[in-house]
């Protein structure tokens, strides 16, 4: 299921290539045409009884959409890394869809807050050398803020929070999880 939900939205970025091959504009103009873009973020999360630590980080990759100044969708791969503790472990991925509401404060600055979903896979080993596989989908949203640096490259910083519920028997989780991240974004 989350493949085709991130396969859905890179369709989705492709079909506007006709418009973008149409347009000279400049992405950070006033009349911005649709555009895509590719971006990577590292950062470091956290649950509600940890802090941030390089314990903790996580890789994202994304590919979005555009559709004007205002709005636009994004979708995107995280690696959550190897977490555990003495008794279980995890090696943690996922993969988002969202939707984005963007205000532009200026020519090079925008502040930003999106929605979606995330989907998920944790593969589990506890110390009994039982290995478990847990997926599911759960919500987030995050505001971020991103800085023109030239006419295709931003950076961008953004705060996310994950709303993890899971049920794995005997087990059942709730928490969230709260994600800084640093990106760059390259503006097709």
């Amino acid at each position: 299921m989350p493949a085709r939900i991130v396969i859905a939205f890179a369709l989705l970025g492709m079909s506007a290539m006709p418009l973008l091959a149409k347009s000279n504009d400049n992405p950070g103009s006033s009349n911005a045409a649709p555009h895509f873009y590719l971006g990577a973020n590292y950062g470091y999360y956290k649950t509600p009884d940890s802090k941030f630590s390089n314990e903790y980080d996580l890789l994202e990759g994304l590919i979005g959409v555009n559709f004007s100044r205002y709005f636009g969708i994004e979708a995107s791969a995280i690696n959550f890394g190897h977490i555990g503790a003495a008794q279980i472990e995890a090696e943690v991925d996922g993969w988002t869809g969202s939707a984005m509401l963007r205000l532009p404060l200026s020519n090079v600055m925008a502040i930003y807050a999106r929605g979606g979903m995330l989907f998920w896979n944790a593969k589990l080993q506890r110390s009994d050398s039982l290995h478990e596989t847990l997926d599911d989908s759960d919500m987030f949203y995050g505001a971020g803020i991103d800085f023109r640096i030239t006419r295709m490259l931003r950076f961008a910083f953004e705060y996310v929070r994950y709303e993890i519920m899971f049920e794995a028997s005997p087990v059942r989780v709730t928490t969230d999880i709260d994600a800084a991240k640093l990106g760059l974004r390259l503006d097709f």
